[in-house]
């Protein structure tokens, strides 16, 4: 009977060790700022005084549709490298689908900040919001682009304003975060193996 105990004792992985709190500390922190500031990015999208949500929704398509038909005319450089297939992919894909593409962003921005800020499902929402937010520093010019180049994009540099989100967002997928004080520890629990992966 021991003997048996023993063989299905040694059977288990053994539990991983916890994170030191500092770690835990800032994961926490900068997963509600993220959350926070996808919450208030939609809300500015949204609400403005004088105008209706109707009204705010058709100028954030009205953007949108700017921004990736500029992308298609000047496609990005990585590297000096000029990415033609994503613009093919925008004119094939995001362009002629902009009146359900926009507002979709929208509501995903809205989702991925509750997300966050509740820690439930944050390796999936965050892995999201980064192929996001590549989407985004690629197809809109960064500060820092090169002058006799207005139209180009020069990734990868520390004025590259959305960068830093991308990043955080990566971290917060790689480190699941939303298993620290957020509802994804709940879910780890108790939610069946093949739904675990998503927080």
């Amino acid at each position: 009977m021991s003997q048996g105990r023993a063989k299905k004792g040694r059977g288990r992985k053994p539990a991983p060790a916890p994170l030191p709190l500092a770690t835990r500390a800032g994961l926490v922190v900068l997963r509600l700022w993220a959350g926070g500031f996808f919450l208030v990015t939609a809300w500015w999208k949204l609400i403005e005084d004088g105008y209706t949500i109707g009204e705010k929704l058709d100028a954030f398509e009205e953007e949108y549709v700017f921004w990736v038909q500029r992308a298609i005319l000047q496609p990005p450089e990585v590297f000096g490298v000029r990415l033609g297939f994503f613009a093919d992919f925008l004119e094939g894909a995001m362009l002629p689908g902009a009146a359900v593409w926009a507002p979709l962003i929208l509501l995903f921005e809205v989702v991925l900040g509750l997300s966050l800020v509740l820690g439930l499902g944050v390796r999936l929402t965050a892995s999201l919001g980064v192929l996001m937010m590549l989407a985004f520093n690629l197809a809109k010019p960064q500060p820092g682009a090169a002058p006799e180049d207005p139209m180009g994009v020069l990734l990868f540099t520390v004025r590259s304003a959305n960068w830093p989100v991308t990043l955080i967002l990566l971290l917060l997928a790689l480190a699941a975060a939303g298993r620290v004080l957020g509802l994804d520890a709940w879910l780890r629990a108790r939610a069946p193996r093949w739904l675990r992966w998503v927080g």
